[in-house]
C-alpha cells in the first residue's frame, strides 16, 4: 500500500474510532440514567450523582469480586460498566492510530 493510501486508511480509522468513543460515551450516560440510585437523586459531597457504577469504582481497593457484586445489583450500571471497558479499548486503538499517523508524518519530513 502506498504512503498516501496508508494515510487515507489511517484517517478513516481515526474518524471511525472518534465516532465510536463518542457513541460509547453517550451510551454510558444513557445507561446510567436507568440506575435506581441516580433516579432517587443521591449525590455525594461534591454534588456528583451516586450510581452503583460509581460505588463499584470507588471500592476498587476491595477487589474485583466486590465491584462485580455491587454492579450485579443494577443491570443499567452493568451495561454502563461494559461500555466503559469498550470505550477504553477504543481509546487504546485510537492511540495506536495516532502514533501511526505521526510516523507517516515524520517520514514525510525526512523526505522533504
Amino acid at each position: 500500500m502506498s504512503r498516501q493510501g496508508k494515510a487515507l486508511h489511517l484517517c478513516r480509522e481515526y474518524d471511525r474510532l472518534i465516532d465510536r468513543v463518542n457513541d460509547l460515551t453517550k451510551s454510558i450516560g444513557n445507561a446510567l440514567n436507568g440506575c435506581r440510585l441516580a433516579a432517587e437523586g443521591n449525590v455525594d459531597k461534591n454534588g456528583r450523582t451516586i450510581t452503583h457504577l460509581s460505588e463499584a469504582y470507588a471500592s476498587f481497593d476491595m477487589g474485583e469480586a466486590a465491584q462485580l457484586e455491587i454492579l450485579s445489583e443494577c443491570s443499567s450500571c452493568g451495561i454502563a460498566h461494559k461500555h466503559v471497558h469498550d470505550r477504553k479499548s477504543a481509546r487504546k486503538e485510537l492511540g495506536i492510530i495516532k502514533r501511526q499517523m505521526r510516523m507517516i508524518g515524520r517520514k514525510g519530513e525526512d523526505e522533504a
